[in-house]
């Protein structure tokens, strides 16, 4: 088994920036073209990253030990799997892992960006980000080409936004993992944010908040959403971290 995590925020800035590129040369080729982009996509594309106090606020410190070591990783006794821990030349942290027991091979990446970073007039929008890095990227355009990819390879996906970290992860069979690998990563590098998927993903969100009206564990996030020292601090105003189509 294969696990990947690290913390990237500045893959999203990259990202953004480089859609933002993209859409500037399509406007200057091409000015006859007038198109009103929905708020929410806009503010995909144009979201600028957190600055000053927020910044500091969601610092992570890693100890010293941490920052020098590369190779250790703490190890149960009874736990008979391989693990390597390596910093990638992009500053991603990754953490491999080989089970020559498992009948899947996975991985996951977590983005330390969460629903307590969406801009205020615009709640939801980190968890409306997760849902649009799967429909499709530059160079895998298709829809959902990462889940027909999955499906015929005995494998699934899923993700989820939390306060302060968006969680993306995938298993499939072994053999496969490496292609897989390939249409996921661009999720993330290039993904095409389509105006046309917008409106579902939207509904897609709504629904998830109407199944998360009733839930406790829910309602007890937003009062740590509420109360964190990050809308304190910044004189935010505190929003609901479970978002519906209004929001948005």
């Amino acid at each position: 088994m294969i696990g990947i995590s690290a913390l990237i925020l500045a893959l999203l800035t990259v990202m953004v920036a480089h859609i933002h590129q993209k859409d500037s040369n399509s406007e200057k080729t091409d000015p006859s073209i007038d198109v009103v982009e929905p708020k929410a996509l806009r503010q995909l594309r144009l979201q600028e990253p957190p600055t000053g106090s927020a910044v500091s606020n969601f610092k992570v410190d890693y100890s010293e030990e941490e920052k020098t070591s590369t190779t250790t990783i703490r190890q149960s006794p009874h736990d008979d799997r391989e693990y390597k821990y390596l910093t990638l030349d992009n500053n991603l942290r990754v953490t491999l892992i080989s089970d020559e027991n498992t009948q899947k091979a996975a991985a996951a990446m977590d983005v330390f960006v969460g629903c307590l970073s969406d801009p205020e007039d615009i709640p939801g929008l980190a968890h409306l980000l997760e849902h649009m890095l799967f429909m499709g990227s530059e160079k895998f355009p298709r829809e959902n080409a990462l889940e027909d990819l999955l499906s015929k390879h005995g494998g699934s996906s899923n993700a989820f936004t939390s306060l302060d970290e968006t969680v993306f992860f995938f298993d499939i069979e072994p053999k496969s993992l490496s292609d897989a690998l390939k249409v996921w990563s661009q999720l993330f590098v290039s993904p095409l944010l389509k105006a046309d998927a917008l409106q579902r993903e939207v509904h897609a969100v709504d629904a998830e908040h109407t199944k998360n009206i009733e839930n406790d564990g829910w309602r007890l996030e937003q009062l740590l959403r509420t109360t964190s020292s990050y809308v304190v601090f910044s004189n935010r105003i505190p929003t609901h971290s479970s978002h519906n189509k209004i929001t948005l």
